[in-house]
Formats: C-alpha cells, sequence, structure tokens
C-alpha cells in the first residue's frame, strides 16, 4: 500500500531564557522567557499548582486549596499528566496531578494599569475523561499567544480517579474532575492578573470530553462568575457519551473485592491501593459498564453545593444557568478515526453489548437508518455511510440539539459552526494513513489549527508562509480570540464575512473549510431532520441508550465487518 506522507508544520522550536519571576498568592515562581518561531517573545509558567496533591487521605475527596512554598518555585518544566492508561496502552502520569500551565505574552510591570490586561482563554482538554492532560506536548500555546491573549492549560484527574460517587454519602458525592475544573477557574481568577490577564474576561474552552466539560460549566451553580464567554468544541451534555456511573465507588470496591458492609474500612482499604491497583480495577469495570470518568447528577445535601443537580435538559428549560455567548460545533467527518472499530465490532459484542433483538419500535429505527444511510453496497460507500451515522448520533446531532434548546432560552448570542478543513494539519485524521481517501475533518482535527499537537506524530517540519495551513490557522485562531475579547466572532469587516449567531428567523452557521470559511443556514439539513424527526416523533424516549443500541444492531445486521 502506498504510503500517505503527513507533513506536519507544527513542530515549532521555541527557546527558552529562565529568570522570569511572577508573585501569586502561594508563593513566587520562576519561569521562562520564550521566542516562537516568528521571533516574539512570550512568557511560559509551567507546572503551577492549583490544589493540593489528591493523595493519601485526599484521594476521591474534593480538591482542596493549593499550599504555599518558600522561596522560589521552578515552573519551566511541563506539568505531569494524571494517573491514566494512555491510548497505545501504556501506564502513565501520577495521582499528583492538579496543576495548570499559563502562557502570557507580556509580564505586567510597575506602570501596567487594568487598561493593560489581557483577555485569557482557559482550555479543557479532551480525553473521554480518562486519557490526556493540558501539557506543552498537546496544547503549546505559540498560535493562540500570538493574538494577544493570555492562554492557560489545566489538568483534572481522570477516570475513577475524577469520578468516585458513592449513594448516599455526602462525603463522596462526585464530580471530582469538574470540581477540579472549578477549583482552576477560582485559581485563575485569584492570580491571573499577576500575568497580564483580566480575571474579568475568561473564555472557556475545550474539545470532545473537554467541550462537555464546557457545557456543564455553563450548567452548573458551582461554576458561577467563573466565566465569561465559551466555546464547545465537539462535545457537550447532549452527546450519548457523556453520561458518568452512579455509586462508582461500590463498584470499585466491588471488583477489588472489598467488602461494602463496613463503610469506614472501606474507605480506608480504597485509599491504601496503589494507583495501579485501582486503575486495572477500573478496566474491570469497564468491561460491564461504561461511562467511568464522565460525570453524573450528584445527590444534594443541605448545607453543600454540587456541581450538577439536575439532568442538562432540565437545566437549560429551567433558564437557570450561567448564560453566557457561546461557540458551539462539530467537525464534519468526526467518524473517521472510529469507522474501523465499527467494522470490528462483532468480535466485541458479547462482553460489550450482550444485545438480543429488542422492541417493534427498535426494529422500525433500524429500518430508517438502513434505509437512510445504507443506500450504496461497495465498501468505501458503506464505510462513508458509517463515518455518517457515528458522525450524527454521537456529535452533529447532540451540538445541534444542544444549541437549539439554548437558543430557546438564551439571553446571549449563540454562534454555531461546522469544521470541515482537510490538510496536512488534520494530524488526527492522518496519523493512520488509511484515513486519506476519505475527505473531511474527522475527531479532534480542529487542534492542530489551534495548537501544536506533535507528541503523537514526531514529524518535524515548517509552516510555509501563505501555505493553505497557514492562512487557515489564521483565520480560525482570529475567529477564536475575537470572541474572547468581544464575545463577537467577527466584530468587524476584517475577515470578509460576517458569522451570525443563531436567529428567531434561521439557524446560521459557518462552514471552516481548507481555504475559506462559507456561511449559510441548517447545516446537514437531512441528516439532522432525520434524527429530528425521529426524536419528535417519539421513537426515541432515552437518547443515549437507544442511539448507541440501535447503531450497534444496525452495524450487526450490515455485513459490513472486515474479517
Amino acid at each position: 500500500m502506498k504510503k500517505y506522507l503527513v507533513v506536519v508544520i507544527l513542530a515549532i522550536v521555541s527557546t527558552k531564557c529562565w529568570g522570569q519571576t511572577i508573585t501569586i498568592d502561594q508563593g513566587i515562581l520562576e519561569g521562562a522567557q520564550r521566542t516562537n518561531r516568528a521571533g516574539e517573545t512570550y512568557y511560559s509558567f509551567q507546572g503551577i499548582p492549583y490544589a493540593s496533591p489528591p493523595v493519601g487521605d485526599l484521594r476521591f475527596m474534593p480538591p482542596q486549596e493549593a499550599t504555599t512554598w518558600n522561596g522560589t518555585r521552578d515552573a519551566t518544566s511541563d506539568l505531569p499528566s494524571c494517573y491514566q492508561q494512555n491510548e497505545d496502552g501504556e501506564v502513565v502520569g501520577q495521582e499528583d496531578c492538579l496543576y495548570l500551565n499559563v502562557y502570557t505574552p507580556e509580564i505586567p510591570n510597575d506602570n501596567s494599569t487594568d487598561e493593560d490586561l489581557k483577555d485569557v482563554m482557559v482550555f479543557i482538554h479532551g480525553g473521554g475523561f480518562n486519557q490526556n492532560s493540558g501539557g506543552e506536548a498537546l496544547y503549546s500555546p505559540e498560535f493562540i499567544i500570538n493574538q494577544d491573549i493570555v492562554l492557560v492549560t489545566i489538568n483534572y484527574r481522570l477516570g475513577i480517579f475524577g469520578a468516585f460517587n458513592i449513594d448516599n454519602s455526602s462525603e463522596y458525592t462526585g464530580n471530582l474532575q469538574m470540581k477540579d475544573q472549578v477549583a482552576a477557574l477560582q485559581w485563575v481568577q485569584s492570580n491571573i492578573r499577576n500575568f497580564g490577564g483580566n480575571p474579568n474576561s475568561v473564555t472557556i474552552f475545550g474539545e470532545s470530553a473537554g467541550g462537555a466539560s464546557v457545557h456543564y460549566h455553563i450548567l452548573s451553580p458551582m461554576s458561577a462568575g467563573l466565566f465569561h464567554k465559551a466555546i464547545l468544541e465537539s462535545g457537550n451534555a447532549f452527546a450519548p457519551w457523556t453520561a458518568g456511573i452512579a455509586n462508582s465507588g461500590i463498584s470499585l470496591a466491588e471488583a477489588l473485592e472489598i467488602p461494602t458492609d463496613d463503610f469506614d474500612t472501606m474507605i480506608t482499604e480504597l485509599k491504601n491501593l496503589t494507583s495501579q491497583e485501582i486503575l486495572a480495577a477500573t478496566l474491570i469495570i469497564s468491561a460491564t459498564q461504561s461511562g467511568i470518568g464522565y460525570p453524573i447528577v450528584e445527590q444534594v445535601y443541605e448545607n453543600q453545593t454540587a456541581f450538577l443537580t439536575e439532568e442538562p435538559s432540565a437545566i437549560i428549560e429551567s433558564a437557570d444557568y450561567n448564560q453566557v455567548p457561546m461557540i458551539i460545533g462539530y467537525n464534519d467527518a468526526e467518524g473517521i478515526s472510529y469507522y474501523p472499530w465499527f467494522q470490528n465490532i462483532s468480535s466485541l459484542l458479547p462482553s460489550d453489548l450482550n444485545l438480543e433483538v429488542g422492541s417493534d419500535e427498535e426494529s422500525a429505527l433500524i429500518q430508517k437508518i438502513e434505509a437512510f444511510y445504507f443506500t450504496e453496497t461497495n465498501t468505501t460507500s458503506n464505510n462513508t455511510a458509517i463515518i455518517n451515522l457515528y458522525t450524527d448520533t454521537y456529535f452533529s446531532y447532540p451540538t445541534y440539539r444542544a444549541a437549539t434548546e439554548h437558543f430557546k432560552q438564551a439571553n446571549n448570542s449563540i454562534y454555531f459552526y461546522r469544521f470541515s478543513a482537510d490538510t496536512n494539519l488534520n494530524v488526527y485524521k492522518l496519523r493512520n494513513e488509511d484515513n486519506a481517501i476519505y475527505a473531511g475533518a474527522t475527531h479532534a482535527d480542529e487542534l492542530g489549527y489551534l495548537f501544536n499537537t506533535t507528541m503523537h506524530y514526531n514529524i518535524t517540519g515548517t509552516i510555509e508562509d501563505d501555505s493553505i495551513e497557514d492562512r487557515a490557522i489564521t483565520r480560525l485562531v482570529t475567529l477564536w480570540t475575537n470572541f474572547a475579547k468581544t464575545g463577537n466572532p467577527t466584530p468587524d469587516e476584517s475577515q470578509g464575512f460576517q458569522w451570525l449567531p443563531i436567529s428567531e428567523d434561521a439557524f446560521n452557521y459557518i462552514d471552516f473549510g481548507s481555504n475559506e470559511t462559507t456561511v449559510g443556514v441548517d447545516p446537514d439539513s437531512e441528516r439532522l431532520q432525520f434524527w429530528s424527526d425521529i426524536y419528535n416523533g417519539g421513537i426515541i424516549n432515552q437518547p443515549s441508550l437507544m442511539i448507541m443500541l440501535s447503531t450497534f444492531l444496525l452495524l450487526i445486521k450490515m455485513n459490513f465487518f472486515a474479517i
């Protein structure tokens, strides 16, 4: 098979010069002065603790205030990742991981005033609430910081470490991963001014699980006042993959064969286990339950503030949430990276699904999907149909639904996008050479236009001036940072188009393509209308379960699987 050469243009080398210091609430930090590929100076402060290490007695507990230190703390090394099994199956990271990185184009001096403060963007990484980190290897600041933005990237606890909860326990209510993020946002409010950032102009943005996290912050009373704008990339609370496991602490104990009848003894034993033992147990749980690591609706106790108190749809319907300007969207071919998994799904069915053909409604839905998506018989067309079906059920329709539901209650603008750029920056798609034949942007591909993501690819190269990639980076970063500064991605005529928010008259959106950005109404209208009709017709009563169930059943029925 012919190799597909990926010329990734993101291996940006910056030089470091140590000795830059900043004083924050916890003490003095020594960071680094750096120069990017354009010769412009910025400053990095990495591995800053925003909470106490969640280890020992603090394992499975809400984040506690970070401690102070004496002397000067070295902030020139990237933050460590949280404990996890990464996508290569390697166990990496540590439980002591509640750190963040700050990148700023300018350090304040004695003559700085509030007018000099810069808008702040806080990025929340994806990875299914089980993988990745906010580290520089994935999310380097060069593109965004050039737009006069202070950028913050954060870690939060992953897997069961971030999702431990026990029913009827006021001490272990869950959503630790989200409460970690809240603690990071509180740290930003308290300290970002020292880095030249404006605490009154904070935009939170995230991709996949990070996008869902952003949505949960919009819905949470705990996050009120901590941010002022929001960008949701390929993830929101309506996506069928975001539901967590209630009572996960008991599931963990049972997987480890720890008796659950004596609560205090059980907790003590769980806190005395090694990180490896806990991670191994989560793999056992995952064999029969999906959703390890994901947020849940918490039980509410007197004199306690829960992160999430109701189902997202109910919160939105009440209009009692953090109403801020919002950008929300998806990639046009999210499923490219996943269609091979669907082709091999028959080998996973006994352990993961244990399904039987169900009701007449399920059969009717399968027939509808089959007739709508699978109209060709060749392998490439069938793979494209699987890509579209996965994209719609897991990303585009939940995103469309979230935007629509918010618009009914919103007091602020909602900007909708579809990302379809297809260049050498689509590094998530092109890391598998077989994906090159499929047009469009797969899940996470937009990140290559916002950040340096060279950790995955180990490829060097340069961005040619005025290349298609160079222009695309400028276009996307300008839209995102314009929004962070003004609440409007196109506040003037410099972009050559006006990105209109959703209105009563039209579901406006932009399509971000390889060479240009186009404006339109009703993206992927036939496919989204197909799912709207199904929902409105009452065929699906439990969207998350039924969408996944019906998709899997269909793919079993259709004989497209690789042998």
